[in-house]
């Protein structure tokens, strides 16, 4: 009864197991390959060889599981992880001080302000006669090259994905002058040509004049000044072997301010009379706007280049301030024998400026601010890169002194040339006048990295 169970059992259990299609050949312990093979039976089944079933059991807990092979997935790339080559490692933060000779756009001067003249002319010192010379004018003013400073300080807030960065830079002022002056006795002739638009003609200011008996001298004296400064979000847009990609994102803002001044002084050697005048123009320009830009560096060893560039977009608040003053002294001496020419005392108004420009007045127009920056240096220590390198920078609308002067006059008006009350044409006019402003030269600066 009992081998009649244990039989029953164990017909149950061999015919509930599945059949493998092909059931791996388990080696046992202790048991050499070859007896296993002559043992195993065609189907290579331990089951069909008559094997209890705890054997079964064990040989199947036993068996070997295959696994496919698993690709391996490269980790991501971000700024985070990208090794940098050995020797150069990223700052967190850095201070850069440059130094900067740049040259400026020349001051435009159209027009002619002195000029030397024969005597024998009808009209000496006018344009257009055979005697005239011009003296000063008619071409820019050269300021020359212009020492400057940069200062730089910028940060990545989060192990370089995005960053700040605060720069602002002035230039020396820029200067450029002219003075010339005759004898005591009035040679060489100088004088200041203008059109006359009561005479339709050109005519002149004597200064100096040897025949007619007048002695002195013209100066010209003009500035400029220029300053800006710019704050930015950097975004690490490429980490590579090879070099950085960064985007800039920010603010600029720019100032440009500059004077022109011309001054005469003429003695009359026959009445004794003495005049100063004077004639000042003085623009302001101000930009503010929004700005996007592109760092490029690319790395070989210690050594680097890269190249910056950048354009802002924004209003120009440019303003223009005209204004004139007159002098006139005559020596009691003479009012005893005679009237005097000119009326003493100090009156509004010079040469260039009359009561009908007299004044100041602004405009705004959308205007854009371009940078180009090339650099090639080094890191000398792992805290200290050296560099030199070249700047660009362009404005594409500022007033400028010598672009508003109207050299076409009507000296009616003139309390100390023509009684004061205005005759015939407005002249001179008030003008607003805008051009482009170029600056660029050469850098060179320190930067400490941490």
């Amino acid at each position: 009864m009992r081998t009649s169970l244990l039989l029953s059992a164990l017909a149950i259990s061999v015919c509930a197991t599945p059949v493998l299609a092909d059931p791996l050949i388990i080696l046992r312990k202790g048991q050499p390959r070859s007896e296993i093979s002559a043992e195993a039976s065609p189907d290579r089944s331990p089951i069909s060889r008559g094997d209890s079933l705890p054997e079964a059991e064990a040989a199947k807990e036993a068996a070997p599981v295959a696994v496919e092979p698993r690709a391996e997935v490269p980790p991501a790339v971000n700024v985070q992880n990208v090794p940098r080559p050995a020797g150069r490692r990223a700052p967190s933060t850095w201070l850069e001080a440059s130094a900067l000779s740049w040259r400026i756009s020349d001051g435009p001067l159209p027009l002619a302000i002195v000029t030397r003249g024969d005597s024998a002319d009808a009209l000496p010192g006018a344009l257009g006669q055979a005697g005239t010379r011009v003296a000063f004018g008619g071409r820019g003013l050269d300021y020359g090259q212009l020492g400057g400073l940069r200062l730089t300080a910028g940060a990545w807030l989060d192990n370089e994905p995005i960053g700040v960065e605060i720069s602002a830079f002035a230039l020396n002022q820029g200067s450029r002058s002219f003075a010339v002056r005759s004898d005591m006795n009035g040679s060489p002739g100088i004088y200041m040509p203008a059109f006359n638009v009561m005479t339709g003609a050109e005519g002149s200011l004597i200064v100096a004049d040897p025949v007619l008996g007048y002695a002195g001298g013209v100066s010209v004296q003009s500035e400029s000044r220029l300053h800006g400064w710019e704050a930015n979000a950097l975004f690490a847009a490429v980490r590579a072997e090879w070099g950085d990609v960064d985007l800039l994102v920010g603010y600029r803002s720019m100032s440009l301010q500059e004077k022109l001044a011309i001054r005469n002084q003429s003695s009359d050697l026959i009445r004794g009379t003495f005049t100063d005048i004077a004639d000042f123009f003085q623009t302001d320009n101000q930009f503010d706007g929004g700005q996007v830009g592109l760092r490029a560096t690319r790395y070989h060893g210690n050594w680097f280049a890269s190249v910056a560039g950048k354009i802002a977009f924004g209003p120009t608040r440019g303003s223009v301030t005209t204004n004139g003053v007159n002098r006139s002294t005559t020596p009691a001496a003479f009012f005893e024998a005679a009237p005097p020419p000119l009326p003493n005392g100090t009156f509004a108004g010079g040469f260039f400026n009359q009561p009908s420009n007299t004044g100041s007045q602004t405009q705004y127009e959308w205007s854009t601010v371009s940078e180009l920056n090339l650099r090639v240096g080094c890191d000398a220590w792992d805290c200290v890169r050296a560099f030199v390198g070249f700047d660009l920078l362009c404005w594409n609308t500022v007033a400028r002194p010598g672009d508003q002067i109207d050299r076409a006059l009507n000296l009616t008006q003139s309390q100390v040339f023509g009684g004061g009350a205005l005759i015939g044409p407005q002249r001179p006019t008030s003008i607003f006048q805008t051009t482009d402003f170029l600056a660029s030269g050469v850098s060179a600066g320190i930067e400490l990295r941490y």
